[in-house]
């Protein structure tokens, strides 16, 4: 018997896990008594596990050298795995999509990274995509999403600014740790390169760290992902920073072959038109070469052909009909940038 005399009080059924149709039971050392050699014990149905031969197999070799049987010769196996890593699993195999990812969970790469592992390591396909697809929301593939993903994180740091940024937005370490433990997944590697950008903002954004001065935040207001960048390897930070390096120098490239306001059709505002588009390219060449941001750089300063700086002795000037052709430059500019993330923060 699974509970019998003093037993009684030191092992437990899991509340949702054990079927009394099961033909498997598996017994785990409960963390609440684990000084006192309590345990926990699961018991499912075999049908359920022979999707994934992997982790049925995993589940029903024990680390106990002698094969313990229950009431009606239901053998009790004693698997490696941790107790709450395979509840995950079991609850996902019995009730699908059941895990608890929302839409403000940006942190499930760090938080389900042991599910992801099992998921990979005994070939869980539904439950390796239904990870993926939650991770891949935070790290949007088209600039268009990228950009609303940026606004959604601003507005909730505008909301609650006693937070530092890192608390708001989804925090690239573990994502890079993920793909680097996992060379072969494609769908790891595609967001790799837009974790390693983000990176690179963080690694000069002085805002993400604590200011020494009257107005600082606690301590305790910074989260501790933050600690995680300390995990990555030289390699992935030194890449960080240089591929911030190649975007500014694209930048640079773009600035020699643009044309924009050349051929103004506006004869009489010709000379406004021609001193607004200098004053927009002095701006932009004096910002971009410190711009720890350049997509947003770009976007929040120039997209609308507004500057909220002029240099001295200049003024702005009006735009007139090439108005148009100014934002599609700095738009056609800012799809490019992000369709090359690859070729600035991977090695080729």
């Amino acid at each position: 018997m699974l509970r019998t005399g003093m037993e009684s009080r030191l092992n437990t059924h899991h509340p949702t896990l054990y079927f009394p149709g099961g033909d498997i039971i598996l017994k785990f050392a409960d963390p609440k008594q684990r000084n006192i050699g309590g345990y926990i014990y699961l018991r499912i149905h075999r049908k359920n596990l022979e999707a994934y031969p992997d982790l049925l197999k995993a589940l029903t070799t024990s680390t106990e050298s002698k094969q313990e049987f229950y009431d009606g010769g239901i053998p009790i196996f004693n698997p490696g795995e941790e107790l709450e890593d395979v509840t995950r699993v079991l609850k996902f195999i019995y009730e699908g999509e059941s895990l608890p990812l929302t839409d403000n969970d940006f942190d499930a790469a760090y938080t389900h990274s042991s599910l992801f592992h099992m998921s990979l390591d005994y070939n869980i396909h539904p439950l390796q995509k239904h990870l993926i697809d939650h991770i891949k929301k935070d790290w949007p593939d088209t600039l268009p999403a990228w950009d609303l993903r940026e606004r959604v994180y601003y507005n909730r740091w505008e909301a609650a600014k006693h937070w530092a940024h890192d608390r708001h937005a989804p925090e690239p370490a573990a994502v890079i740790l993920l793909a680097r433990q996992y060379p072969d997944n494609k769908a790891l590697q595609d967001i790799l390169p837009r974790a390693l950008y983000h990176l690179s903002r963080i690694s000069v954004d002085t805002g993400s760290y604590p200011q020494q001065n009257a107005d600082a935040l606690k301590l305790e207001d910074y989260s501790p992902r933050s600690a995680r960048l300390e995990l990555l390897s030289y390699e992935d930070r030194f890449r960080a920073l240089a591929g911030r390096e190649r975007m500014l120098s694209r930048i640079a490239e773009e600035f020699q072959e643009m044309e924009v306001g050349e051929n103004c059709k506006a004869p009489a505002n010709q000379t406004k038109c021609q001193k607004g588009m200098r004053a927009r390219l002095a701006i932009i060449t004096q910002n971009f070469l410190t711009a720890w941001d350049p997509l947003t750089m770009l976007k929040d300063n120039f997209s609308e052909g507004k500057s909220e700086v002029i240099p001295e002795g200049e003024e702005e000037g009006e735009v007139c009909s090439c108005e148009k052709e100014w934002r599609d430059w700095v738009g056609g500019v800012r799809t490019r940038l992000f369709e090359s993330m690859n070729d600035f923060f991977l090695d080729r």
